[in-house]
């Protein structure tokens, strides 16, 4: 007697899942052939094909089991880190915006004042800040930059534009992007860093459990 591929694929698969009878009602179904032709034609399938009995009853479904849990323990990692990840962001791009509002708080009532720079600070590293005396109702003041860069942006006697705070002459900042923008392009950097992360793991997460689901 003669099985087509089809037919005998679907033995195959009954019998590596350990269903023997699925795969006896298949053929009986079919052929329409007692039960005793229904083995033989099973047994001579598993002689062509011994991979057919090479798996232990239900190993399959035990297979699949492990194979989804552990893909559903994969999705929950991906899914926690993204959320750590999330955590970041947010503390980043509030960091950058609180940073964003300080160094620019009084700048739209502050006095335009122009400065000199008198020396510098270094740090560990090697980097230079510069410090600058500025003149304001008469008084001499001097504003210690914390932005450093090596080589120095500044040279000693340069002007450079200042805007002080009118209710606090004592608070000033260079007018330059590096001095009211830099540290919150950077924190913003590191969030939007942190963003692209977490979105990637949402992708790849979901990737992994549409297939989960469609290979059960």
């Amino acid at each position: 007697m003669s099985i087509n591929l089809e037919i005998k694929q679907q033995v195959i698969a009954f019998l590596q899942r350990g269903q023997r009878v699925r795969a006896k009602d298949l053929l009986m179904e079919k052929f329409q052939i007692t039960p005793d032709n229904a083995e033989k034609l099973i047994e001579a399938i598993e002689l062509e094909h011994p991979e057919s009995k090479s798996l232990p009853p239900n190993i399959a479904e035990q297979i699949t089991l492990v194979k989804t849990q552990g893909g559903g323990c994969i999705v929950f990692g991906m899914r926690a880190l993204m959320v750590f990840f999330l955590i970041f962001t947010f503390a980043f791009y509030a960091i950058a915006i609180g940073l964003l509002v300080y160094f620019n708080s009084y700048t739209g009532k502050a006095d335009n004042v122009t400065g000199i720079v008198v020396s510098f600070r270094e740090n560990e590293s090697g980097s230079q800040a510069p410090v600058v005396e500025y003149t304001w109702k008469n008084e001499v003041k001097r504003y210690e930059s914390t932005m450093y860069s090596s080589p120095p942006d500044y040279q000693i006697g340069d002007q450079v534009p200042l805007l002080v705070n009118p209710e606090d002459p004592e608070v000033a900042v260079i007018d330059s992007f590096t001095e009211r923008y830099m540290l919150s392009t950077f924190f913003a950097g590191f969030g939007t860093f942190f963003l692209i992360l977490s979105l990637g793991l949402l992708v790849v997460s979901r990737k992994i459990k549409r297939s989960l689901a469609n290979s059960q």
